[in-house]
């Protein structure tokens, strides 16, 4: 059933099991590619197909357990097996598509290191299925998940906390720099399109739900004045009346919530809510129900596991190094056919209107690129890659950064060059 919903998910990993699907295992080789993943398998076994065709001829689940044991026992080992390489090429592969990563669908005849690896895989399912319980043992995981709530590296989470603009600040960019990169313009020609049309992201209104969800602007009593007033001086956020507005089959309009995440840590000892630094979140559960997600270039970040294929000799140090923009999602300006879709859940006041010089345009909007939007983090991979890619074709060839690769010469002891 598991090796079913694998194959028949739309998830990335179900790309890469239809490929096994189709692939048949040949002979080992000698001398065959060294390079061990990604892994062929073979798609299925005599045994699952005696079982699928009895299951397909009308023999109940009860009937097939007791008729084919045997059958049932073999497929279910091989299942495992199948899920297991899946899984591996996947984690080798990353999110690329199979048909640009894998070798393509044939006769695979296969190295002896991946004879050893099948070998020692299809070990760990034969221990895993032969010292199962017959009967799992009952555990209370709501209640486990429940007591605490942390991330996957194991950090305590935070629930949001009220916003004031003195806790905002100072997580901001200098106002000159913010919303000061056009995203449309930077964008490559695809990208700046979808960026251009708001309307190529929103579902059909059929989709929509009939009332627009409700979420709460989180910000300490008093404060949203100020907060308001900061935001607006840092080019975070203008206004629209209410005829811009998005509304649902009630009339009711697409507002969203706001809180803010801390950026110190929680867990220590002098840690304060009343005064740590605060990140801005927008709450956009109700903007991000009626949109599709852009992609961008999500799909170019590495898994972690990918890290663990590169391979150094003796002579050689892995040295990394990054370079980031300081609160980089504030930096980008979105059109405004975007804004409706970042609106904040509370009008201001009729008198801040007037002394911010926005009449009847009561309905503070988040004009830069908002996190809490289901498409920010593949836009701004993109965008973040648009900035590399332009700064590199500007530079002199003698000044670019190398692309990482050894030299073909490169011998142990001697000094590792880049190509360029």
């Amino acid at each position: 059933m598991l090796k079913h919903a694998v194959l028949s998910g739309g998830m990335p990993i179900s790309r890469v099991a239809q490929h096994l699907l189709c692939t048949t295992v040949g002979e080992v080789l000698q001398g065959a590619d060294a390079d061990v993943l990604p892994l062929p398998v073979d798609p299925s076994t005599p045994e699952e197909g005696r079982l699928l065709q009895a299951l397909s001829a009308g023999t109940t689940p009860a009937e097939a357990s007791t008729t084919f044991r045997k059958s049932i026992v073999a497929a279910g080992r091989h299942s495992w097996l199948f899920l297991l390489v899946t899984a591996v090429n996947y984690l080798h592969l990353g999110q690329q598509a199979p048909s640009e990563a894998l070798p393509p669908v044939s006769l695979q005849p296969i190295s002896e290191g991946q004879r050893s690896a099948i070998a020692y895989l299809a070990e760990q399912v034969d221990i895993f299925v032969d010292h199962v319980p017959g009967v799992m043992p009952e555990f209370n995981w709501e209640a486990v998940l429940h007591a605490h709530k942390r991330t996957y590296a194991g950090e305590l989470l935070v629930k949001g906390l009220p916003l004031t603009w003195q806790q905002v600040e100072p997580t901001l960019p200098a106002p000159e720099l913010c919303g000061s990169i056009s995203a449309e313009a930077l964008a490559a020609p695809p990208i700046r399109e979808w960026i251009r049309n708001p309307a190529w992201a929103i579902k059909p209104r059929s989709e929509w739900p009939r009332r627009f969800r409700r979420t709460k602007v989180r910000v300490r009593p008093g404060e949203y004045p100020d907060l308001i007033r900061g935001l607006y001086r840092h080019n975070i956020i203008s206004f629209l009346p209410d005829a811009e507005l998005v509304y649902d089959s009630t009339g009711a309009p697409l507002v969203n919530g706001i809180f803010g995440m801390p950026k110190e840590d929680a867990t220590s000892l002098d840690f304060d809510p009343l005064t740590c630094v605060l990140r801005l979140i927008l709450n956009l559960t109700p903007s991000n129900e009626v949109q599709r997600v852009i992609s961008g270039e999500v799909k170019s970040l590495p898994l972690f596991s990918q890290w663990l294929l590169l391979e150094l000799q003796k002579h050689e140090c892995l040295a990394l190094s990054s370079e980031d923009m300081v609160s980089a999602f504030n930096l980008f300006q979105l059109p405004r056919s975007w804004w409706p879709l970042f609106v904040i859940a509370e009008p201001i006041s009729d008198s801040l209107a007037a002394e911010l010089g926005q009449g009847n345009r009561r309905w503070a909007c988040v004009s830069v690129i908002p996190m809490g939007w289901l498409s920010a983090t593949g836009l701004m991979q993109h965008l973040h890659g648009q900035l590399v890619r332009e700064a590199r074709a500007l530079a002199p060839s003698g000044a670019r950064l190398p692309w990482l690769s050894r030299t073909l010469d490169a011998t142990p002891g001697a000094d590792l060059r880049f190509r360029q």
